[in-house]
């Protein structure tokens, strides 16, 4: 798969995807089991102690899925591997309150961005994020004109994969490039592998993250 990063005069999007057909390992091994930063290559995640508010919009949702079961499951997953209250997320039913958006790649996109606007690659998975030259995370706009400060955007693709078998592994898996895993697994064993074929972070999955998390950010949500 391939992963960039756009630069602009204004600023860059960060976007982090997973592509259903993906097979090649892209990372090398870290100090934590693979690095943390190849796909952006910074050092980014949420204010200790903050709770990441999810809106789970289910519009254009394909049959036999259900968005919020898996959005659910990933934050439980992510939650048990965390230590001493490093990962807190919670599911709100008023978008006006989220942090992130997660949707399906059929819906209508409820937020945009003027500083740097966000794209579509098609991708089973993509993490969308606005991120200024002097490392500030930009909040994105709502289509329908209110404030906001929402700052990642998730795109789900279930139409990628093999099989609907394994949608909830690719939420789980883009949870883990909201908390702060830039990057993928070069061991298809991993959660953060490029082609997710497990629900849960594994143990090198689980090092990854705090690694991220005990590290100084060069971008703070």
């Amino acid at each position: 798969m391939s992963a960039k990063a756009r630069m602009s005069r204004l600023g860059l999007v960060a976007w982090l995807a997973v592509a259903a057909a993906c097979d090649t390992p892209t990372i090398t091994i870290g100090p934590a089991g693979y690095s943390p930063t190849n796909i952006v290559p910074f050092r980014y995640h949420w204010r200790p102690g903050h709770n990441i508010a999810i809106y789970v919009d289910r519009s254009d949702e394909p049959s036999g899925i259900d968005l919020t079961a898996a959005v659910k499951s990933g934050i439980a997953a992510w939650t048990n591997i965390a230590r001493l209250g490093d990962v807190q997320m919670h599911v709100v039913t008023d978008v006006h309150d989220a942090d992130v958006i997660f949707h399906h790649y059929l819906s209508t996109p409820l937020v945009q961005s003027d500083v740097c606007p966000l794209f579509s690659t098609g991708a089973g998975g993509q993490t969308q994020f606005c991120v200024t030259e002097d490392s500030v995370a930009v909040p994105l706009e709502f289509t329908d004109g209110h404030a906001s400060h929402v700052k990642m955007d998730v795109t789900i693709n279930s139409f990628q994969l093999d099989t609907v078998s394994f949608f909830p592994a690719l939420v789980v898996h883009e949870m883990g490039h909201v908390l702060g895993i830039g990057s993928h697994s070069f061991n298809p064993s991993d959660l953060m592998f490029g082609r997710p074929r497990r629900f849960d972070p594994s143990a090198d999955d689980a090092s990854t993250l705090r690694f991220v998390l005990v590290r100084r950010a060069d971008v703070l949500f």
